[in-house]
């Protein structure tokens, strides 16, 4: 990809016919890209992540989501001029722990559910203005236009209300009345666990993702964990064998076929080999070469 707006374009084609669930057919995903940001190998590794895990499901291995994907300076007109209720919006470098529950997605669901305003990263620094961290916002989108539709995501405030308490240092408090807006909440402790942001951090950025593109046999063991973002993306990315599917196999192709690609995890490979007009090879993938191993002796034990 040359740019965000050439990716994007891709990413709007290939996901144009997915079904979206009913179950979040009325809230949206938004996907913001820092209009300064420059473009370069691991911004769009940033990209693809954020974007994939917020594309569908609790766990983010899913699809059905709405999505929108726009510059920072596009946001406040997009979500003026959208018809959802409410939003999820986060910025490129976002990452989501999906392995914990209630993962970030499901946290969001929660929030749709209850009568809140908004819930955001609150910067209130004591003696200056108060703001909104552009990482990650939850808002009622109903809510927010019955209010004026602020723009939250530029506004400062210096005559606002905060708790004495902060989540860390002096800056932090789990919530503030501004001016004329209802509460608006900081992200739990809970919540917090479940993500990181990368902050552009482009030297240690491009050295982790090439070593993850790389493909040799021991790069998981050279990946800089000293960073919270990758410590948060390898949650995923563990020694972890998955004896069984939970993906439903959805109705199964007439066509003939004599290659199957598929994951380790569970027996999908198997059932397709067996359910499919097949006659042919079957070939198994996995990020981690133990996982390979044991497969292979899976398939030598009991595959006819």
């Amino acid at each position: 990809m040359k740019n965000f707006d050439q990716f994007r374009a891709l990413w709007y084609e290939k996901t144009r016919h997915i079904k979206i669930k009913k179950e979040t057919k009325d809230y949206v995903f938004v996907v913001v890209y820092p209009d300064k940001l420059e473009w370069d190998f691991s911004v769009e590794k940033q990209t693809q992540t954020t974007c994939v895990q917020t594309s569908g499901g609790s766990t983010g291995a899913g699809t059905g989501h709405n999505q929108i994907l726009c510059y920072q300076s596009e946001l406040y007109s997009t979500l003026r001029n959208c018809t959802f209720t409410h939003a999820m919006i986060v910025s490129v470098g976002m990452v989501f722990d999906m392995v914990i529950h209630p993962t970030s997605i499901t946290s969001f669901l929660e929030f749709v559910k209850g009568d809140y305003f908004c819930k955001a990263h609150i910067i209130a620094h004591p003696n200056k203005s108060a703001f909104l961290h552009h990482q990650h916002i939850e808002l009622n989108l109903d809510m927010w236009k019955e209010y004026g539709s602020i723009n939250l995501f530029k506004e400062k405030w210096d005559n606002y209300v905060r708790s004495e308490e902060n989540f860390h240092d002096d800056y932090t408090p789990p919530w503030i009345f501004a001016p004329d807006l209802p509460e608006i909440k900081n992200f739990s402790a809970r919540d917090r666990r479940g993500k990181s942001f990368s902050y552009y951090r482009t030297e240690l950025q491009n050295k982790n993702w090439r070593v993850i593109s790389s493909g040799e046999e021991d790069w998981r063991d050279k990946v800089d964990l000293s960073d919270n973002y990758f410590k948060t993306l390898f949650t995923r990315v563990q020694e972890k064998y998955y004896v069984h599917n939970t993906e439903n196999i959805g109705k199964l192709p007439d066509n003939s076929f004599d290659l199957i690609v598929t994951p380790t995890a569970g027996y999908s490979g198997e059932y397709f080999a067996n359910h499919l007009d097949f006659d042919g090879e079957v070939v198994f993938y996995d990020y981690c070469k133990e996982n390979l191993e044991i497969k292979k002796m899976v398939v030598d034990m009991n595959m006819s």
